[in-house]
């Protein structure tokens, strides 16, 4: 083994360099699928690219290069004049808790000289020298810090290159390319500090979920019954994109022979069965204001229990049918959006109407020419949002409540690891809306609620991480997540959705085959992993308590604290491939042995369903004490909630 250390300018890389034949020495990712990344690894290339990496190189690259190759199938084989690069390139996500890059190179050029640069969203981070002249024919294990290259723990980091910097032609051959990250802690010391309220009186809203007009079995007792089981307490409706088509009087979309199987009366009698409240999503596509108002009126009337009015469905995006002369154009939408505010408005004033917005000033810059100028930036964005707000500041506008959907992934780019750690989005979204609340509309705008109405791992093509125990564990902790930021509503796409066949990436965790986005499945409602983590958050918390301030020692175990009078509830969340266990600490008391009910679900019940188990898969739920120094063992991937009588 060759040891070496550089100090470029000021910052100082260790690389370690070991030299041998292919297969002859250990393989750092040879056992990612089997362990099931229990090291917090992040397979980037291993005969393919995987976790939704993808090639950006500026040099001639063969992703399936036959050999060389180190352990994988394939090498990336990569041909470069001087300053050309060989460039994986991801969306952007938080390196945190990965710690290096860890790849195998083989030289084929005498005299090769390499150069690895980090990026964040797009922009090249200092250049670090990695290889210099190694022997020719060889494979080098090389290992990089991600704090050298300047993107350790950045929700930014957007991926990396390897660029030739000795002049003339250059070849060399890379495999099993990895982000490595520390191996999980095996225990978590949990804190709870009852003095320190977040948040106070959860709002029915936080426990929303879709519904949609194509639930043939909506309409009856079986889906009320599941509703109240999973603690939901507030339904959106007619169901994301068709709300952009749907006529609400006829039941149809656009010039459909054929209505919806689901009416709206229908839903809003098992809504007030149910006792739910109702979120609408106005036709802003194809329909009018007064479409909307007459909506309003029919739901007033009636006495249906809808409160919240949103003008159409992300009405950014080319996907939405959208009728209009100037289509996906954010200055059409804020002059129609003030036509439907007020005709909902003169219905009634209680009713609460809100706009389509998305994180990031130039994020959906559908025309560039109507760009805004940011009054505390001075900086110009023709992003949708800032374009959106600054017209409804111009028109005297202000929403009751901008909106939020949060899908941190795209297809092809499912990895368990990454989303899991991404649920801090909801705190960089709060804060990026809150800003272009602030900055667009002045501080009259603090008034303006954030909404958020859709939520799942993926924005569409759902594969099998979606029925998988780790969606479960993301639902529990992204739900936990947003009850520490400033939202005031969470709606989970959705009750029930269809299966769907769509490409597995390699190392997913879970045995079911077919993606499906609902928590029950269409017809005999089989309950979904999701299901159980929304009836274990349904046990943690409920309308109207109080969120209380927690500490966990390990990145990997997330932990939530509520109180409401004569209980404290803590949810912890295993978010790691590996059992682990957690000591529950209140330093604000209580102090001695207090009566405890333990609910806990999760890789045993998932384990119970995989072999057909129907008495095994539900939420196991057990009274104890607890006394100062309980420490409790969480199975991988698992959920448990901790009530207290204090």
């Amino acid at each position: 083994m060759l040891s070496s250390c550089f100090a470029p300018i000021s910052l100082i890389l260790c690389i370690a360099l070991h030299v041998g034949t292919a297969g002859a020495l250990p393989n750092p990712t040879a056992e990612i699928r089997a362990r099931n990344f229990a090291n917090q690894t992040l397979v980037v290339y291993d005969g393919s690219l995987e976790n939704g990496f993808s090639d950006y190189s500026w040099a001639k690259v063969n992703l399936k290069n036959p050999t060389p190759t180190h352990t994988s199938p394939t090498s990336i084989r990569v041909d470069a004049y001087q300053w050309q690069a060989l460039y994986l390139h991801h969306n952007a996500f938080n390196a945190d808790p990965l710690d290096t890059l860890q790849f195998w190179v083989y030289s084929g050029t005498p005299g090769l000289q390499v150069q690895a640069q980090g990026t964040l969203l797009g922009k090249p981070q200092p250049a670090i020298p990695i290889i210099n002249q190694p022997a020719v024919g060889t494979w080098f294990f090389v290992s990089v810090s991600l704090n050298a290259l300047g993107v350790a723990a950045n929700s930014n980091f957007d991926g990396f290159w390897l660029q030739v910097t000795n002049g003339g032609d250059a070849t060399f051959y890379v495999d099993n390319i990895a982000l490595v990250g520390q191996a999980p802690a095996s225990s978590a010391n949990i804190t709870v500090d009852a003095s320190h309220v977040i948040r106070h009186n959860l709002s029915k809203a936080l426990f929303g979920i879709n519904a949609a007009v194509w639930d043939g079995v909506f309409d009856t007792d079986t889906t009320v019954d599941l509703l109240h089981e999973a603690g939901y307490t507030t339904l959106r409706f007619p169901g994301g994109s068709i709300s952009d088509t749907y006529n609400w009087k006829t039941g149809r979309s656009l010039n459909n022979t054929w209505a919806w199987t689901l009416t709206f009366d229908r839903f809003a009698a098992r809504a007030i069965q149910g006792g739910f409240d109702i979120m609408l999503t106005t036709n802003y596509g194809s329909g009018t204001a007064e479409e909307a108002a007459e909506w309003a009126q029919y739901c007033l009337t009636k006495n249906y229990p809808c409160k919240y009015f949103e003008v159409g469905n992300e009405c950014y995006g080319s996907w939405e049918h959208d009728e209009h002369a100037k289509v996906q154009d954010p200055v059409t939408y804020a002059a129609q959006f003030q036509l439907f505010y007020r005709a909902i408005k003169a219905v009634s004033p209680s009713f609460l109407v809100g706009a389509v917005t998305i994180p990031g000033e130039d994020t959906f810059a559908n025309y560039a020419s109507e760009s805004v100028t940011n009054p505390r930036t001075h900086t110009a964005h023709a992003g949708w949002t800032p374009v959106v707000l600054s017209h409804l500041r111009d028109l005297a506008v202000m929403p009751d409540f901008i909106i939020d959907h949060r899908y941190p992934q795209n297809p092809g780019e499912e990895s368990d690891p990454l989303l899991l750690h991404s649920t801090h989005g909801w705190t960089d979204d709060a804060v990026s809306l809150r800003q272009m609340l602030t900055d667009y509309m002045g501080p009259d705008s603090a008034k303006v609620a954030l909404l958020a109405t859709e939520n799942n791992c993926v924005s569409s093509l759902p594969n099998k991480q979606s029925t998988s125990l780790v969606n479960a564990v993301y639902l529990a902790d992204s739900f936990g997540q947003l009850l520490t930021t400033e939202f005031q509503a969470l709606m989970w796409w959705d009750l029930r959705n269809g299966p769907e066949t769509n490409p597995n990436q390699p190392g997913l965790y879970g045995w079911r085959t077919q993606g499906d986005y609902g928590i029950v499945s269409t017809g005999n409602s089989t309950k979904y992993p999701a299901f159980y983590a929304a009836k274990m958050v349904s046990k943690f918390a409920r309308p109207g308590d109080d969120i209380l301030l927690v500490d966990s020692t390990s990145t990997n175990i997330a932990a939530y604290a509520s109180r409401r009078p004569g209980q404290q509830s803590v949810i912890l969340i295993n978010k790691s491939p590996s059992p682990v266990t957690a000591t529950l600490s209140f330093p604000r008391g209580p102090f001695g042995p207090t009566p405890a009910t333990l609910s806990s679900w999760g890789f045993d019940q998932d384990e119970a369903a995989r072999m057909s188990q129907p008495a095994g898969q539900d939420v196991v739920v057990t009274q104890t004490t607890w006394t100062p120094g309980t420490v409790f063992a969480i199975k991988q991937y698992s959920l448990l909630v901790v009530v207290l009588s204090v």
